[in-house]
């Protein structure tokens, strides 16, 4: 999470991590991932990002720890890349740092009471104690049914709404960094079963008496607790129907659209949202299982052990070959066998100017020059201003003013775009008067025959710029 706080691109990398992935909250094809990524680097770059630098950036990412790319069951072509804990963390800090965070008010005082009443009563042991809270907990309910039945309600202000908004989307969020946490907690642990079996030189017990202390580490942790707590919570019938109602009464508020397009949007797919992470969650822990069946149903583990009992043998032998010979120590004869050695510096090179050619030089033909297919070419590598201003002067010699669309009108763009790059270029030398604020539709044909069509500024043509076109041919006659 430091490292991408503290990197020298950290706003780079934060803007295109928390665009791509943080805000959609979900994993992305990596193909999808790249072109997406490549758009997004094109608008921040004034030069053009290849598909080749936006992998490099990708790799990068990788191996800092900010992404991770992995193949779902069964996937083999395209894999899924998604949001390390400590990038959706850091992401998550740089984003609530945007946020309107208020002065404490009541809302959140009655919460950090309401925490600390919680913590005394799950604490205490005294069964006459906590009978004695709850009933004045139970008459602090009866007074305020009392007070609403009485007509008078409180509600809350603007100030106490908007912090409990934030309060909500801060659970959320951390909510989210606990599923991501202990999510990658559980993939750890299942990489770490496979390493176990390759450098294994004690029992299987052995592996699965490892295995078990760290998935009881993991289930213990505070994220582990929190995905259990969570799961039992999403197993609840009445739970879920409670928080359906509450979020079907919210819509209904006056200060729902209030509320940013992100927040609301927060609130509507909080329970799809969590219960993605679950299954996330979920499907890592049945990965585990998977490397523990497989692990105890097969013998690969014995394979592998014999191979690095193999290398390490190897890796042994050649230390102590290593004390014995050297580069200029006999290793081996090959009785009656010969080898010619010699120096590259002993060897001729082929010089074509000391050695005679073995046939005459022969005279070649010269080839017929096609004078039609050389001026299209030179035509076609240069704008034919001449041409253009030719027909710049008849259209005004039959009009006061004209466009760029008139001039095209009558004498089609017989050289494309280049054309009408030429009539804009003559506009700015003869001083062609500009109309503010209007455009025209021009059309042209590419190298292709296939109609293309812009819109360009209003550019007119005048006596005036006829008279300097005039101006401007006689004097280089002269």
């Amino acid at each position: 999470m430091w490292s991408l706080l503290a990197s020298d691109t950290a706003p780079e990398t934060v803007a295109c991590l928390q665009l791509l992935l943080f805000e959609a909250g979900e994993r992305l094809p990596l193909s999808v991932f790249v072109d997406r990524l490549k758009l997004f680097l094109n608008e921040l770059s004034v030069e053009s990002i290849d598909n080749q630098q936006v992998q490099a950036k990708v790799n990068q990412w990788r191996v800092s720890g900010f992404i991770a790319i992995r193949y779902s069951a069964g996937q083999k072509d395209d894999p899924w890349v998604e949001l390390t804990a400590a990038a959706h963390e850091a992401i998550s800090f740089i984003a609530s740092q945007g946020g309107n965070r208020t002065s404490p008010t009541e809302s959140r005082l009655e919460l950090l009471i309401h925490s600390i009443k919680k913590l005394v009563m799950d604490t205490d042991l005294n069964a006459k104690d906590r009978i004695a809270r709850l009933k004045k907990e139970k008459e602090r309910i009866n007074e305020q049914i009392k007070q609403i039945k009485a007509g008078r309600l409180e509600v809350a202000n603007d100030t106490e709404i908007k912090a409990q908004v934030y309060d909500l989307m801060e659970m959320l969020e951390n909510l989210n960094g606990d599923f991501y946490r202990i999510r990658d907690r559980f993939r750890e642990l299942s990489m770490k079963l496979h390493e176990d079996i390759m450098r294994n030189e004690g029992s299987v017990g052995g592996i699965l008496g490892n295995f078990f202390t760290g998935y009881d580490a993991i289930a213990n942790s505070d994220e582990g607790k929190t995905f259990n707590a969570f799961y039992d919570f999403l197993n609840s019938a009445e739970e879920m129907a409670q928080i359906d109602d509450s979020i079907d009464a919210l819509q209904e508020r006056s200060f729902w659209m209030q509320l940013t397009d992100r927040e609301r949007r927060n609130v509507l797919n909080m329970r799809r949202n969590l219960n993605d992470r679950a299954r996330e969650t979920q499907a890592v822990m049945r990965l585990l299982a998977g490397s523990l069946k497989h692990l105890v149903q097969s013998s690969d583990y014995k394979q592998n052990r014999r191979m690095r009992e193999l290398l390490a043998d190897a890796k042994r032998e050649a230390l102590a070959a290593r004390e014995t010979f050297s580069y200029s120590s006999a290793v081996f004869e090959l009785p009656q066998s010969t080898a010619s050695i010699a120096s590259s510096a002993a060897l001729d090179l082929y010089d074509p100017e000391t050695e005679a050619t073995p046939e005459a030089m022969q005279m070649a033909q010269a080839d017929m020059v096609d004078l039609q297919a050389l001026a299209r070419r030179v035509e076609a590598a240069d704008i034919n201003f001449p041409r253009l201003k030719r027909q710049l002067k008849d259209v005004l010699s039959h009009r006061e003013v004209a466009s760029i669309a008139d001039v095209l009108g009558q004498y089609p763009a017989e050289q494309g775009l280049a054309s009408v790059v030429g009539l804009m270029s003559l506009a700015v030398r003869f001083g062609a008067e500009i109309a503010p604020d209007r455009t025209e539709a021009v059309a042209w044909k590419d190298r292709f025959g296939t109609e293309v069509r812009a819109h360009l500024p209003m550019l007119l043509f005048t006596q005036e710029t006829l008279k300097r076109l005039t101006e401007s041919e006689a004097s280089l006659a002269a």
